[in-house]
């Protein structure tokens, strides 16, 4: 079940795809720093990170009904998913300043994880510009003069034209 809610099958815009981004890396943010022994210094962070991760999830959630689908929609889902995981990483970064030697290692792996996976979620995201700028084909236009099947070449060309 828990496979079906993953951004992956989602149905291709950007601000669904977003909104699972946002979700998996708040998870997997939290569930790194949860390795970190010092619990006091992780639970002021965890409680700043699900605040953040709200306040992103309704900012993306309300852009669903404020942009119409295309580019300008995409851009400024991508900037707010761009800094809110840049965000998560800056403050991880000042956490690590306050632990001490084996915890600030590890907490540098930490960081190091969430880079990569902020790389490939972006790219993820961009995948979606496709289906978020999508135009359906225009039909050809109706010629004003109807000609007969038979006929070829153009109008003021020999023909019924010329009867």
């Amino acid at each position: 079940m828990l496979l079906l809610a993953t951004p992956a099958f989602a149905q291709g815009d950007s601000v669904t795809t977003a909104l699972g981004i946002v979700e998996d890396f708040h998870s997997e943010t939290i569930e790194l720093v949860n390795g970190v022994e010092d619990s006091a210094s992780v639970e002021s962070f965890v409680k700043k990170c699900i605040k953040e991760r709200d306040r992103t999830l309704g900012e993306l959630g309300s852009l669903r009904w404020i942009e119409s689908p295309g580019e300008r929609r995409f851009e400024r889902v991508s900037r707010i998913v761009d800094s809110y995981m840049t965000g998560r990483i800056d403050s991880l970064k000042g956490l690590k300043k306050k632990l001490n030697g084996r915890d600030r290692k590890y907490m540098e792996k930490v960081i190091t994880s969430l880079v990569l996976l902020k790389k490939k979620q972006l790219e993820e995201l961009g995948g979606s510009l496709k289906a978020e700028t999508y135009r359906k084909k225009e039909l050809k236009p109706v010629p004003i003069i109807d000609r007969s099947p038979f006929e070829k070449g153009r109008p003021g060309e020999e023909g019924i034209w010329y009867r």
